[in-house]
C-alpha cells in the first residue's frame, strides 16, 4: 500500500470515529432528554411552576383558570407515574386538586380596598375689608323630604301574614279557644284540633313542616327587604334565629308570632304619597 493510500485510509477511519462519537453523544442526549420528560418529578415540577405563575395574580382570570386546570392534570399525571400504592396515589391527586382549588379561590376572591381620607389642606382666609351691607329679608325656603319608595311591600306583607294565619286556623288552630271553629273568612275549616297529646304533637309537627315548606322562605325574603329600610322586628329576629340555629320546629304560637311581627313591620313603613 502506498503512502498516499495509507493517509486516505487513516483519514476515513478518523472521520468514521468522529461520526460514531457524535452519534453516541446524540443518542445519550436523546436518552437523557427522554428520561427527564417521562420522569414523574418533571411533570410535578412543571405543574408547580404553572401554579406559581397563576398565584402571582398578574394574568387574567380565564388564563389563570386554564393554567390551574393544566397544572392539576399534569400534577395528577406525574403522581400516577410513580410506583406508589394506588390508594396513596388517589390521596395525593385529591390533595393536589384541593391545593389548586384554594389557589383559584384566593385569586378570584375580591380583596377589599381601603380608601384613606384626604388630609385637609390648610386654607388662609384674608380679612375682608369692611363694606356696608344691606340685609334683605330672607325668603322662606321649601325643604323637600324624600320618602323612600317601598312599592307594594306593605300589601305583600299583610297578604302573607293573613295567608299564614288562615292556613293555621283552617287546620284547627283556635288560639286556645275550646270552641271548635267551622268557618274562617268564608272558607270551611279542613281539620279540627286533636284532643290527645300524641295527636296534638303530630298535628304541631305537620303544621311546622307546612310552614317551613310554604312560608319560611317568603318570610325571610320580606325580612331582608325591610332591613334595606333599616326596619326590624326583634321578636321575628329572635324566632328565626332560634329556629335556624337547629331547633327546626315552628310551634303554632311561633307561627302566630311571626304573622304578628310581619304586620308590625308593615305598620312601620312610611306612607306613600
Amino acid at each position: 500500500m502506498s503512502r498516499g493510500n495509507h493517509k486516505k485510509m487513516r483519514k476515513v477511519v478518523r472521520t468514521d470515529a468522529l461520526a460514531s462519537r457524535r452519534v453516541k453523544k446524540l443518542k445519550m442526549l436523546a436518552d437523557a432528554t427522554y428520561g427527564v420528560v417521562v420522569h414523574p418529578i418533571t411533570w410535578d415540577v412543571v405543574s408547580l411552576i404553572l401554579a406559581a405563575v397563576t398565584a402571582t395574580g398578574r394574568i387574567s382570570m380565564i388564563l389563570s383558570d386554564a393554567l390551574l386546570l393544566l397544572a392539576s392534570l399534569l400534577g395528577c399525571f406525574g403522581i400516577t407515574r410513580t410506583r406508589l400504592r394506588p390508594l396513596l396515589v388517589v390521596a395525593l391527586c385529591l390533595l393536589w386538586v384541593v391545593v389548586l382549588a384554594l389557589i383559584a379561590w384566593w385569586i378570584n376572591f375580591p380583596t377589599p380596598t381601603t380608601v384613606e381620607p384626604a388630609s385637609p389642606t390648610p386654607t388662609t382666609v384674608e380679612p375682608a375689608s369692611p363694606t356696608p351691607t344691606t340685609v334683605e329679608p330672607a325668603s322662606p325656603t321649601l325643604v323637600m323630604v324624600q320618602v323612600p319608595l317601598t312599592g307594594n311591600l306593605r300589601q305583600r306583607t299583610i297578604a302573607l301574614s293573613d295567608e299564614i294565619m288562615i292556613d293555621l286556623y283552617r287546620h284547627g288552630w283556635a288560639h286556645g279557644s275550646p270552641v271548635p271553629q267551622k268557618e274562617i273568612n268564608g272558607q270551611p275549616v279542613l281539620t279540627q284540633m286533636p284532643t290527645t297529646a300524641k295527636e296534638k304533637l303530630k298535628w304541631a309537627r305537620t303544621r311546622s313542616d307546612v310552614f317551613r315548606f310554604c312560608f319560611l322562605a317568603k318570610v325571610c325574603e320580606l325580612r331582608d327587604e325591610y332591613s334595606q329600610f333599616h326596619l326590624r322586628d326583634q321578636h321575628l329576629e329572635d324566632v328565626l334565629k332560634y329556629q335556624l340555629q337547629g331547633a327546626n320546629f315552628f310551634g303554632p304560637m311561633d307561627i302566630e308570632m311571626i304573622s304578628e311581627s310581619l304586620r308590625h313591620l308593615a305598620d312601620q313603613l312610611p306612607n306613600q304619597p
